[in-house]
């Protein structure tokens, strides 16, 4: 087993990709058996009914302990309303009536279509020359059947007749759960890094965000709020995610899109573009602090079709970002008068 030869194992699922992950300890006599194990699993997998009738009723009891919690429910309504019948509009938990109706044959198939060489990217990260990682990447390659790749979604763009939607969820709590926003960009938007600079002055700065001083420091709504760009392989979201205390809803609603609504129209000042820059490459370093992240970073290049030079060219990039570059990218994607909104709490007048 992995525990045996001091390795570990782990799966993740997303919206886009599945992901199978190994640390091992470099010496060949742990590495070998390792992998062979890692290989057997990923090429060879048993499905049992038994052992699948346990991971449905695990995966059931996910769903419904996410039930009890607004920003899940927030999360899950405000994806369904972006997306609606498209992929990315279902949860990554799953639905609980798809999970309950699983078979082993629907395993089995949709393991035969999507988990074969022609579809799988092998990252490896580690104290191992070029021609050991090769020998690795071919072992794994090779046990897999050679398949086809994933069919790409085409884009979901924002929809210009769309109007302002405000869904409101009933939940027992003292406060509503917030989530704002609208269909972002993709990672291979010309305007991400605009977009990614800009937003940290508006709400991903923490307490340097436009959106903090305004919401939490200067009126005192809100304990956290922040924005965020969450780029795909599809256009992703961009969202505003607080809580405020029910009677408090409307206020601070007001109070954000007022903000929003004055950074698209003047982005930055030159200070602010300044802290962000300055910070933002400071946090590079950060992104690659370990063999994981490091994986991870290399993956998303990899996955998402990123150019070979995008690190060695990211904070070049950066610098060159001006105030025009981000007030053009913020009002060519960002519509404030048709966000998407959703209120998970009690009604602030019951």
């Amino acid at each position: 087993s992995f525990a045996d030869q001091g390795a570990i194992f782990s799966t993740q699922v997303s919206r886009d990709m599945a992901t199978l992950s190994l640390r091992s300890l470099t010496a060949k006599e742990y590495l070998k058996p390792t992998l062979d194990t890692f290989t057997a699993a990923a090429s060879q997998p048993r499905f049992d009914n038994k052992d699948l009738q346990r991971e449905k009723q695990r995966q059931l009891v996910a769903i419904e302990d996410s039930r009890q919690s607004p920003m899940t429910i927030a999360n899950e309504a405000f994806y369904q309303a972006l997306y609606a019948s498209g992929p990315y509009a279902r949860p990554v938990l799953g639905e609980s009536q798809s999970i309950e109706s699983l078979s082993v044959t629907d395993v089995e198939t949709f393991y035969k279509q999507f988990y074969v060489a022609n579809n799988a990217m092998i990252v490896i990260v580690g104290d191992v020359s070029p021609q050991v990682a090769q020998q690795i990447s071919e072992q794994i390659s090779t046990a897999l059947a050679s398949g086809k790749a994933a069919a790409k979604q085409a884009k979901v763009n924002n929809d210009p007749k769309r109007k302002a939607i405000t869904e409101k969820i009933d939940f027992p709590a003292t406060q509503t759960t917030i989530r704002m926003g609208q269909v972002g960009i993709s990672y291979d938007s010309p305007d991400y890094m605009p977009l990614t600079v800009g937003n940290y002055t508006l709400g991903e700065g923490m307490f340097v965000s436009r959106l903090m001083e305004e919401v939490r420091e200067q009126r005192g709504l809100s304990y956290y709020i922040g924005s965020r760009f969450s780029p795909l392989a599809d256009n992703g979201p961009f969202a505003i995610s607080l809580s405020t205390e029910n009677r408090q809803t409307q206020e601070a609603l007001t109070v954000v899109r007022k903000v929003l609504q004055e950074f698209v129209d003047e982005g930055p000042t030159d200070e602010e573009l300044q802290a962000a820059k300055k910070f933002l490459s400071g946090n590079f370093s950060l992104l690659l602090d370990s063999n994981a992240a490091i994986a991870g970073v290399v993956l998303n290049l990899a996955f998402y079709e990123r150019p070979l030079d995008y690190l060695d060219t990211y904070l070049e990039r950066m610098e060159n970002v001006t105030r025009k570059d981000i007030v053009k990218a913020f009002q060519k994607h960002i519509e404030p008068d048709k966000m998407t909104t959703i209120l998970v709490g009690k009604d602030e007048n019951s």
